[in-house]
């Protein structure tokens, strides 16, 4: 049986690793759960089968995008975030 030994330079590398992971997350997670919001919105635009207007739409089969598109996505993605940011620490 080995025994595995963890010097303090490991613990104190973790650390600043788990640190900066945190921050990362407390910086983009107004950006993630505004994606989810938008995920579960798509699937039910989807389940209707409505697709937003977007000027970046490909002319023809629109079947082939998603149901929010392009500056429309970006826009309403903004938008959240800001919501998000202003309502939740």
């Amino acid at each position: 049986m080995h025994k595995h030994v963890i010097d303090r330079a490991s613990i104190e590398k973790t650390k600043e690793i788990l640190i900066k992971v945190n921050s990362l997350y407390k910086e983009k997670k107004h950006e993630i759960v505004a994606y989810y919001i938008i995920n579960e919105f798509e699937k039910l635009l989807n389940e209707f089968d409505i697709y937003i207007p977007d000027i970046y739409r490909t002319k023809g089969n629109i079947k082939n995008e998603a149901c929010i598109y392009g500056h429309v996505y970006t826009h309403l993605k903004n938008n959240i975030i800001n919501v998000l940011k202003k309502h939740l620490q």
